[in-house]
């Protein structure tokens, strides 16, 4: 009977070998698969950040496309402006007529600056009365467009107390210009 008892250690002992190499095998198998699975979660990662990488030239590029187009774009305004300024009224005198110059206004600022010729100084509420208007506001606008128009050339500004007044600007500068409305 000792025979069989050692058989059956012996049988008992292989067993435990092969469950522990069974066991070490599927840690290994685990941690292979755990090492396998890491590693397609890295180049998922790595394949996004690719990706990103790519997007973020691509909107780059674009914007500098945008920015380069926007800054031409700025460029031809800035020199259609330069040319249209070319063409106005400095020192009474419009670029490139020589002595005489024509300056054409609305019937209305015509109106407005024949008064003021002949009173030599207005303010809001002259107009006001001489157009017939409701308030000083609709006064007040044409007699600051009317300034600020030719660059303070036709009209000087003054501010006494708390009233804005307008006079002829009748000196060297105006002297050969002649105000032009149009037909009626």
């Amino acid at each position: 009977m000792q025979d069989g008892r050692v058989e059956e250690y012996a049988n008992t002992k292989a067993l435990e070998k092969k469950v522990e190499e069974l066991e070490r095998m599927m840690i290994e198998k685990t941690d292979n698969d755990m090492i396998e699975s890491n590693l397609h979660a890295i180049m998922q990662y790595v394949e996004k950040i690719k990706q990103d990488g790519e997007r973020m030239k691509r909107e780059r590029d674009e914007t500098v496309k945008a920015m380069n187009y926007l800054v031409e774009e700025i460029k031809r305004l800035k020199d259609k402006v330069d040319g249209h300024q070319g063409n106005t009224y400095k020192n009474g005198v419009a670029d490139g007529e020589g002595d005489d110059a024509e300056i054409p206004l609305a019937e209305a600022d015509a109106k407005i600056i024949s008064y003021i010729q002949i009173r030599e100084m207005v303010c809001a509420d002259d107009v006001k009365s001489l157009m017939n208007y409701r308030g000083r506001n609709a006064a007040s606008a044409r007699l600051n467009n009317l300034y600020r128009l030719y660059g303070g050339i036709l009209l000087k500004r003054f501010q006494i107390g708390h009233k804005v007044y307008y006079k002829y600007a009748a000196g060297k500068s105006t002297k050969n210009i002649l105000i032009v409305s149009p037909p009626q």
